[in-house]
C-alpha cells in the first residue's frame, strides 16, 4: 500500500520489468523473512533437535502461497484501511484449522480444504512425531497445487489491475 501511495508502482510500470518480476520480488523477500523467522523460532524452541529441512520446506511453500494470495487480494484496495477487514477475514479463515487442532474430533470436510489445515498437522507431525508415515508427499503436492492456483490468481490480478492502471 505504501508503494501505491508513493507512486512506486507507476514507476515500475514504465520499467522493463514484468508482472512476473514484481511477483518474484515480493515472494522472494517475504519467503526469506519467513525462513529466517521460522529457523530462529525452531532454534529457540527445539535447539538442534528439530527436523529443520522438512519444516522449513513447509515454511517456504506456505509463505509463497500466502504472499501470492496477499498480492492477489491487496491489489484491489487503495490503502491498508480499505483492506483491513478483508485481510482480517483471510487471517481468521486461515486460523480456523486451529479448532481441529484443539478439538481433534472436529474436522468437517470444508475445514480440511483450508490450506493451513494440512500445514498445521504436517508441522505438528514433524515436530512431535507420532509415527505417522507417508504424510509428507501428499502434503507437499497439495501445497504445490495451492501455490499454482495462488500464482495464477496473483498474476492475473496484478497484470490486469496494477500493471495496467493509468
Amino acid at each position: 500500500f505504501q508503494e501505491k501511495q508513493e507512486g512506486v508502482n507507476r514507476a515500475f510500470r514504465v520499467s522493463p520489468a514484468t508482472t512476473l518480476d514484481y511477483i518474484l520480488s515480493k515472494t522472494v523477500l517475504f519467503t526469506i523473512m519467513s525462513v529466517i523467522y521460522g529457523a530462529l523460532l525452531l532454534l529457540a524452541v527445539f535447539g538442534l533437535d528439530a527436523a529443520y529441512g522438512p519444516v522449513l520446506l513447509l515454511v517456504v511453500l506456505t509463505s509463497v502461497m500466502m504472499t501470492l494470495l496477499g498480492l492477489a487480494i491487496a491489489v484491489f484496495f487503495n490503502g491498508i484501511s480499505d483492506w483491513f477487514f478483508v485481510g482480517l477475514a483471510v487471517l481468521v479463515l486461515n486460523l480456523l484449522p486451529v479448532l481441529s487442532y484443539g478439538m481433534p474430533t472436529f474436522a468437517p470436510d470444508w475445514l480440511t480444504w483450508i490450506p493451513s489445515y494440512p500445514v498445521l498437522f504436517g508441522v505438528r507431525e514433524l515436530l512431535f512425531p507420532t509415527g505417522a508415515s507417508g504424510f509428507m508427499t501428499p502434503l507437499l503436492l497439495q501445497l504445490l497445487l495451492f501455490n499454482v492456483v495462488a500464482f495464477v490468481l496473483a498474476y492475473v490480478a496484478l497484470d490486469r489491475k496494477l500493471m495496467k492502471a493509468g
